[in-house]
């Protein structure tokens, strides 16, 4: 060790004894550090031959360069077939100019480099990044992404495919439901602010519908553009003049977009059997985002739930400990905006919850907040903001905000100073204005034993999980007996369905997990005496079922068989049944069996068991034969209404059988195309593992 290392290394300690003999006064809060100044980073602006406007902010600490265009049109463009938008966006990078999908992905991965399209609210996006040698091969692939989409069908079937498993998937998201739905409260129910993709309005799109939003939208008089990182202006505009040179402008289609209708200011219940928990949403209409009294309104939001200092953290969770991250906010759009607060609570506190926020609400609309409450506020959102300033990336996205808005770029560079300057009595004003009870709808996803609560709390429309009034069943002169005689008929009758000792389905199966899919095989074997088996494998994930008349176990994938107990041992006896739904009278696990009516074409019976689980069959009016069933099911992430279907019968040894079965796991959907062989001999010995 060296002198001068050593004098600093003792300096260092006796520094730290000084320190130590220093008593601590902890009843004194420290004093803040002083303030320093946060400038707004330098950009420059152009606009290229073709039209595209052009923001460049150049930033030469990393050797990355990064590339975001957006376009107005967007979700809202979708007119009445929602989830087009996406479904272009989606398009664009499924094979451009001479590349397939497959090669555009090698292509960037073999550079390092991203690029990816997206669609939402107002605008169409599309980013990339790349190390700044990599750029030409970025760039030639960006532009035919932009320019020449080769919008190949099987791709388009893909995707098509895959958004319908995400719609799916959707009713299993309670907190996405409660978003959906207080939109379209808080807009109307069809306004295109309100809207969302659905299984109806996927399968009308067409290809051609993708084709036409393209050559309407993506036009380079429709562009804004932000290029940030390792990269000067001059660069960067010689570079998009290149790669865009064929680009030519064309005539942006006009696109009016209603007035919002909101719907009657109550409770708007969507049904979720299974939940354990109650998401709710409450929500009010709100000014544009280029009112006045906008930020304001933002600010007050802040108040409420923007962090763990907000309102609602402080009784919702400290005082009554209903949930641990409630929170509020309020959406940035050009038309109209809503103001929101969210919790996801215990069901026994859903009615208590929506209490305490709407006297929350309350309370902030008529009493001015305490000026040290909002000063801490504003200091934390404008701090935030500040920090921004560190990311190029976020400041172009701030400026394309704010140009694609409509507002000039020293509107962002004044939002500090402007931030700071909303005082308590405008905050009260705005808040009177917007957020009163009486002003607000609320939207609770949940388990409809909480309703009778609810109801008690005002009047309460009811939803299914498609976000579509629940209509009551009809009544029906039918008795149970002769719904499942009919039934019994339509299956082949008694004797035919007697004859069957054995029955084997085989065939290709498939699962749909969001963008995901897996294929494989399905085989399920089952004998007379409450024999079973069953194999679902796919490749990666294999489940096997054992049931052999008084025992059952499980495999998950490729695990020993464990024996299966309660609950879930009297779940897969069901499925040991040839014909389960012939079964209903003689099962011993069914304690009581309620026909609740005729709906939508469909007698719905309801199966009580002996564990108090519900399921429900619903009868084909006309065939009588069983179009679907749904059931409760205990999940890993608890438990959650799984939906079978069966469709495409067919006539097999004299009896009526679905080719295809589709079961919705609560998110993933499980397809499987099968077919039967009857009366084949199976040995006891596959029924157990």
């Amino acid at each position: 060790m060296n002198k001068f290392l050593i004098t600093t290394s003792l300096a260092v300690i006796f520094a730290a004894l000084h320190i130590q003999a220093q008593p601590a006064d902890f009843s004194k809060k420290p004093d803040a550090l002083p303030a320093s100044t946060m400038a707004f980073p330098k950009y420059s602006e152009t606009t290229l031959s073709n039209g595209i406007k052009l923001y460049v902010i150049e930033d030469h600490e990393q050797p990355i360069v990064n590339f975001r265009m957006t376009l107005w049109g967007g979700d809202y463009s979708d007119d009445l077939k929602s989830g087009l938008a996406s479904l272009t966006t989606d398009m664009l990078t499924k094979g451009a100019g001479k590349r397939s999908a497959n090669q555009i992905a090698d292509a960037l991965d073999g550079v390092g480099a991203s690029l990816s399209a997206s669609s939402g609210g107002d605008r169409f996006s599309v980013s990339g990044d790349a190390l700044k040698k990599h750029l030409p091969i970025l760039m030639e692939i960006f532009a035919d992404v932009v320019m020449r989409p080769a919008f190949p069908q099987e791709e388009f079937d893909k995707l098509v495919a895959q958004n319908l498993a995400s719609v799916k998937s959707q009713r299993g998201n309670a907190g996405q439901l409660a978003a959906a739905m207080a939109r379209k409260v808080t807009y109307g129910m069809h306004h295109p602010y309100g809207r969302k993709a659905t299984e109806e309005s996927l399968n009308s799109i067409t290809l051609d519908d993708v084709k036409k939003v393209h050559a309407s939208f993506f036009i380079p008089n429709n562009v804004t553009m932000a290029v940030t990182g390792n990269i000067s202006a001059d660069e960067a505009k010689k570079m998009l003049e290149k790669a865009f040179a064929t680009w030519k402008k064309g005539v942006l289609p006009t696109m009016n977009i209603p007035p919002v209708k909101p719907e009657p200011i109550a409770i708007y219940f969507v049904h979720r059997p299974s939940s354990v928990q109650s998401s709710v949403h409450t929500s009010s209409l709100a000014m544009p985002n280029n009112d006045p009294q906008y930020e304001a309104l933002q600010l007050c939001s802040n108040v409420m739930g923007n962090s763990f200092g907000g309102r609602l953290n402080k009784t919702l969770r400290e005082t009554y400990s209903y949930t641990y991250s409630p929170y509020a906010y309020l959406t940035n759009a050009p038309l109209a905006n809503r103001f929101s607060c969210a919790a996801d609570v215990r069901n026994a506190v859903t009615d208590s919850t929506i209490i305490v926020i709407r006297r929350e609400l309350a309370k902030i609309a008529g009493e001015p907040i305490p000026n040290e409450e909002l000063n801490d506020m504003k200091r934390y959102v404008v701090g935030n903001y500040l920090l921004n300033f560190e990311s190029s990336e976020t400041v172009a996205n701030i400026i394309l905000n704010a140009v694609n808005s409509g507002k000039p770029i020293s509107w962002v560079k004044e939002y500090p100073t402007r931030y700071m300057a909303i005082n308590s009595q405008q905050v009260l004003d705005v808040a009177a204005k917007y957020v009163k009870p009486e002003q607000t709808s609320v939207v609770v996803v949940g388990n409809p034993d909480v309703i009778p609560a609810l109801k008690k709390l005002g009047t309460v429309y009811e939803f299914d999980l498609d976000l579509k009034p629940v209509k009551a069943a009809e009544k029906t002169s039918m008795n149970i007996g002769e719904l499942l005689s009919k039934h019994i008929e339509a299956l082949g009758g008694k004797e035919k369905i007697g004859a069957v000792k054995t029955m084997t389905y085989k065939g290709k199966a498939s699962i749909e997990m969001g963008a995901n899919q897996m294929t494989g095989t399905v085989i399920r074997k089952n004998k007379e005496g409450g024999k079973a088996t069953f194999t679902l494998d796919l490749g990666m994930m294999k489940q096997q079922v054992w049931i052999s008349g008084q025992k059952v176990w499980a495999s998950m994938m490729g695990q020993p068989a464990k024996e299966l107990t309660g609950e879930e041992a009297e779940d897969y006896m069901d499925e040991a049944y040839i014909f389960p739904s012939a079964h209903l009278t003689d099962n011993p696990h069914i304690k009581q069996m309620n026909l609740l009516g005729l709906k939508d074409g469909m007698y719905i019976l309801e199966t009580v068991y002996d564990s108090g689980i519900k399921k429900h069959l619903y009868f084909d009016a006309g065939t009588f034969l069983l179009t679907k069933e749904d059931a409760p099911r205990k999940t890993p992430r608890g438990e959650v209404i799984t939906t079978q279907k069966y469709s495409n019968y067919k006539e097999v040894s004299g009896v009526m059988l679905p080719g295809i079965i589709e079961s919705e796991l609560g998110g993933p959907v499980l397809k499987a195309e099968v077919g039967y062989e009857i009366n084949k001999p199976i040995e006891d010995k596959e029924f157990t593992p």
